[in-house]
């Protein structure tokens, strides 16, 4: 996941704030990080399961974005 994450960075960098966001895919990417993060420090902080639902979402949508490569 770092390495997902070192990927928006860069690109924002890269692109710009505005510019980034104007891109589908790039937009995408970066709810999907954000949902990542998000569960991993829910999953972190919440030792008992009583999120499983939110965060199976947002497992969902992680896997939503290999297959956006294709």
């Amino acid at each position: 996941m770092l390495i997902f994450v070192i990927e928006v960075v860069v690109k924002l960098i890269g692109y710009g704030f505005s510019s980034y966001f104007l891109d589908k895919g790039s937009f995408f990417d970066f709810i999907i990080i954000l949902a990542s993060l998000v569960d991993l420090a829910v999953s972190i902080n919440d030792k008992n399961d009583k999120h499983a639902r939110i965060l199976t979402v947002m497992r969902i949508f992680r896997v939503l974005r290999i297959f956006k490569l294709s």
